[in-house]
């Protein structure tokens, strides 16, 4: 199976949350792990950050897929932010998780959840 990650949820990982590690290292260390670049997007927008969380997120960056937003996944994208009230970052990874079959790993279930047949891990 393939998984692709929210922003918090790799957020709260290289911040070493608990939760967020015993969730997602058992995956890294054997799945395909692909994040959106809105995700990045996101990441890289993060007035909080340190340099170091900054540094963290790009080595960890650097161990996945980065998935390029195109236009039929941006299609999508757009339809699901439309029928289901999507933020416009929740709609890129829900169309990018369910057009690569993917589970969706975040700590944002609630958005996530209006959207059928998206497969939802809690971080």
């Amino acid at each position: 199976m393939s998984f692709v990650l929210d922003t918090d949820a790799i957020v709260h990982f290289v911040k070493a949350d608990t939760r967020a590690v015993e969730v997602l290292s058992p995956i890294l260390a054997r799945e395909m792990i692909i994040v959106p670049s809105i995700v990045v997007v996101e990441l890289w927008s993060s007035a909080k950050a340190s340099r170091a969380e900054m540094d963290a997120i790009a080595a960890f960056l650097n161990s996945t897929l980065v998935m390029s937003l195109d236009r039929d996944l941006g299609k999508f994208a757009g339809e699901l932010r439309r029928d289901y009230r999507l933020s416009l970052g929740d709609s890129v990874v829900a169309a990018t998780a369910l057009s690569m079959s993917a589970a969706v790993l975040t700590r944002n279930v609630r958005d996530f959840k209006k959207v059928p047949d998206l497969a939802l891990i809690p971080v």
